[in-house]
């Protein structure tokens, strides 16, 4: 199985869809119908990036 890459633009839009539910009440599947993106990462992509994401934004 191929790892996924996050582009830089969908990237900026989970990070547009995690501003707009709150970086605390964020899942993956509301990220996922916000960003509606054809070809979109799976929900475990986006619970994975979520996680890193979170972790970078509390240092």
């Amino acid at each position: 199985k191929q790892r996924f890459v996050w582009t830089s633009e969908l990237h900026r839009r989970f990070e547009a869809a995690v501003n707009t539910l709150g970086i605390d009440h964020a899942k993956p599947q509301a990220i996922s119908q916000l960003m509606n993106f054809e070809g979109a990462p799976t929900r475990q992509n986006i619970q994975s990036h979520l996680q890193k994401y979170r972790g970078l934004m509390q240092k």
